[in-house]
Formats: C-alpha cells, structure tokens, sequence
C-alpha cells in the first residue's frame, strides 16, 4: 500500500512539474524559454499553448520565424490528426456498437424462438392434461428473461383450471411464481385476477373449459326418415329406404340453447377433478380438445347440475336418485338449469333448426365434411369444431361420438309422459319420448361407424348404465 501512494505522490508531482513548465512566464526577451516551453507544452499535447509560444518565439528571434512558423502548422497537422483518428476510433466504436446492438438483438430473438417453442411444449401437456408439468416448462422459460407475456398466457391457462377445480392454494402459488399478484385466495378473487391479466385470454379459457351455448329457435319440422333424403341403401337388393325406428312425423319445439360442441375432455375434467367422479381413459388417451368418451347416461346428468350450479349457479335439472323420468327430471322441459336435449331437440338442432338446408348429414350431404367416421377418424376421436359446422354453427352433430339424449328407446308413437306431452292434430309438440324403456336413445354416429350411421334421422340406442368408447354428449338449455 505504502509503494503504490508513494508511485501515485511521483506521478502527482511529475503532472505539477510539467504543468508549472507551460504555464510560468518566461522573462521577457528570453527566447530560449519561449522555445522550450513550447516544446514542452506540445509534449504534453497542450496545442494551444505550444501555438502561442511559438508564435511569440517568432516575434521574440526573427531568426526563428520561419521554423516557428513551421512548428505551429506541424502542429496543426497533428490536432488534425489526432481529430482524424479520434473520428476513426468513434466510428468503429459505433460501428462495435451497432454490432454489439445487433448481437444482443439476435440473442434476444433466440432467446423468444426457445420460450415459443418451450410454449408450444406447454401447449401440448395442457392439452395432454399434464398441469404441473406445462407449469415447469413455464418456471425454466422465465428464467431467460425472455418472452414474458407468451409465459404468462400459460401460466394464466394452469392457474384457472386450478382455480376451477377447488384447488385455489396451488392457483395462487402459480401465480406467485411470476409475481401476479391477486386479492385473496378464494375463487372469486383468483378468478378477478386471471381476468386482469388478459381479459381476451380469459374469455377463451371461459369458451374452452365450458360449453359455449348457441340459440336454436323453435319452431316446427319433419322428424325421421325423408326416402329421398335419409333413406339407407340395401346392398343386397339395391334398394334406398328408411330404417322402421325412423318414422317421418311432424314435431313442433320452443327455442332452445344447445351446446356448440360435444362436451369436451378439458370440460369433462373441470367436473371430475372438483367432484371425484371416474374419467376414464381411452386407448388413445386423455386429449383435452376431443370429446369427451367412456361415460355413461347418469354420468352426463350428473355433469349437468354440476354445471349449473357452477357455471351459472341454477336450479339443477335432476334428481339422479329418481327412479322413473318424472322423478329423475321434475320439472320438465321448463327446468332453467342445463341438460341433455330430448331426442326431438337434438335432430332438430342437427339439421339446422329454422335454416334446415335438407342435408343428409348434419351440415352437408357429404359426410367427409362434417363428420369424423370410420372411414376418416384414424381408429379415434379427433379435436372438435375441425369439420364443416352445420347451418347452426353446430359441429360434430355427425360423427365423433354418439351423444346421448334424454329419451328412453322405442317407437315414435309409444305412450310418451302424459303431462309433458301436448298436441295440435297430429303434430307432437314438444315431445320427451316414451315414459319407459331399457334403453337410453343416442344420436349421431360416431368415429369408427358407417356414414349412415352420421345421418340426422339415424338412431341407436344404450343401457343407461353402460359406458363406452363411443359414448359422449352435450347439453343443452333454455334461451
């Protein structure tokens, strides 16, 4: 320590000296002083003060003008010199910077390409149902300070379905991974939250985790089997006609909402996480955007008071313990919570309601367009809403799964529930089916059926008890 205040006091002191030899006067008329502080001050680089010397040497030794002269410009040249290499060196230091700029631009753009491919990874485990993971593809993309609002998309995505499955205090700590702040840890407030971050984001959440209604208004229709339009061609005596159970008849309907998807596997797990229920896996797996399979007529019930106490917090449709329908669903068709469409609502709906276009299939009379099939669906179900909608804005009413509906099997004119059933001539108005049966109806084909099996007026039928791969479902509502 002393050695190095000691080497600083010799440079302080060198610095005074050579100050002290520029700036002291010189006698006047010693010329020889001029010429050394001169000298000197053009060492040091003080061209100011080596031009005023030698400018006074001139006029002190007329015998030295003319080298004087020539020092001030020599010195001249050198300012410009050292201008031209100070120019030089402050380009290349822009240009360094421009490069360095340009680095850190790219770097930066790198960085956003990875976080939107670890998002894209995020994306699929969400749709895979894999939460926890998407949230740990989530914490390691933060940490390269990049792509911060496509992070907090997903994180938005893992914390609201927490939320809606009553697991608020792993909501929250999502949310304190990445500084978002919320109110409090109830729904009410996790969800106020989730809302503030992105509202359209938000909104799409809303639309992918439940069913997005669409008005169908009422009116009248020809339920069952058009022999030009829906009849089944007999491959042994080549003949088109209409299956027995497919009845051309006259119903009338009130307006309706009807869910523009079939229920989904991401809806489905919203209901079976918060209550337990069983989720059933598919060989195929559990993919959030496809429909949901493997459940049962009960099943659907059960989801749909589950949704109307959640969704809209509405009187429940049913009483799953009933025994008869009047039991199982009281209030009929004035029953303001969701449900399942009785088997006149659903054909009516599927072929396009009051903008009915006469299709064959629900949409259109080729079934490749609005179905998923045997023949197309690649030995699974496959996303929703990818076909052709119908005039409704309907998808999937043809193909993908079979949906169940309220109706128990049997004969268009069976015996249907007395009191809920009404006439004007011979047209049914509003009619719920038969009052009894063993079988629960289901409509619409599915992905590893025939095309007939897709056409609007095709029924089938299951034990309401019974679960199977080609079994899903959507709800319906009134307007």
């Amino acid at each position: 320590m002393k050695s190095l205040c000691a080497i600083f006091l010799i440079f302080a002191c060198c610095a005074v000296a050579a100050a002290q030899a520029t700036d002291n006067p010189c006698p006047v008329g010693d010329c020889d002083c001029l010429h050394r502080k001169a000298e000197a001050a053009r060492k040091l680089q003080h061209f100011r003060t080596a031009v005023e010397k030698y400018q006074a040497l001139a006029v002190c030794d007329p015998a030295r003008k003319t080298w004087a002269d020539q020092q001030v410009v020599a010195v001249f040249d050198e300012v410009e010199a050292l201008r031209q290499q100070a120019d030089k060196a402050n380009k290349s230091a822009q240009t360094e910077k421009k490069r360095a700029e340009k680095a850190l631009s790219d770097l930066r753009a790198t960085l956003t390409d990875v976080v939107r491919l670890q998002m894209r990874e995020a994306d699929e485990l969400i749709r895979l149902l894999r939460y926890d993971e998407a949230l740990e593809k989530c914490l390691a993309a933060a940490k390269t300070k990049a792509g911060a609002d496509l992070i907090r998309l997903r994180v938005q995505d893992v914390a609201f379905v927490h939320t809606e499955t009553n697991q608020c205090t792993r909501a929250a700590r999502a949310l304190d991974s990445f500084r978002i702040a919320y109110p409090d840890t109830t729904r009410t407030g996790l969800l106020s939250a989730l809302r503030r971050l992105n509202p359209a984001h938000y909104d799409s959440l809303q639309r992918r985790y439940y069913p997005d209604m669409v008005l169908v208004p009422g009116g009248p229709f020809r339920m069952g089997c058009d022999s030009v339009r829906d009849c089944v061609e007999d491959n042994d005596e080549g003949k088109c006609e209409c299956p027995p159970d497919e009845t051309l008849h006259e119903v009338t309907l009130d307006s309706f909402r009807m869910a523009r998807t079939e229920t989904t596997v991401w809806q489905y797990y919203l209901y079976a996480r918060s209550t337990g229920a069983d989720m059933e896996k598919p060989s195929w797996g559990l993919q959030g955007d496809h429909p949901v399979v493997n459940i049962n007529w009960h099943d659907a019930l059960r989801y749909a008071n589950w949704l109307s106490e959640r969704r809209q917090q509405l009187p429940v449709a049913y009483n799953p313990e009933g025994e008869t329908n009047d039991k199982i669903w009281p209030k009929g068709l004035k029953t303001r919570g969701f449900r399942l469409p009785t088997e006149a609502e659903w054909e009516y709906a599927a072929r396009g309601g009051p903008r009915n276009r006469s299709y064959r299939y629900a949409g259109a009379n080729e079934v490749d367009s609005v179905a998923w099939y045997g023949t197309n669906s690649d030995g699974h179900t496959q996303p929703t809403g990818r076909k052709w909608a119908n005039e409704l804005g309907l998808y999937d009413m043809s193909g993908n799964v079979w949906e169940w509906c309220w109706d128990w099997y049997g004969d268009y004119f069976e015996i249907t529930i007395p009191y809920k059933l009404d006439f004007s001539g011979d047209k049914e108005i509003n009619p719920l089916g038969p009052s009894d049966g063993s079988y629960r109806v289901l409509r619409g084909g599915g992905w590893d059926y025939v095309a007939e099996d897709c056409r609007s007026a095709d029924r089938s039928h299951n034990h309401p008890d019974d679960r199977y791969r080609n079994d899903g479902f959507r709800l319906v509502c009134l307007p």
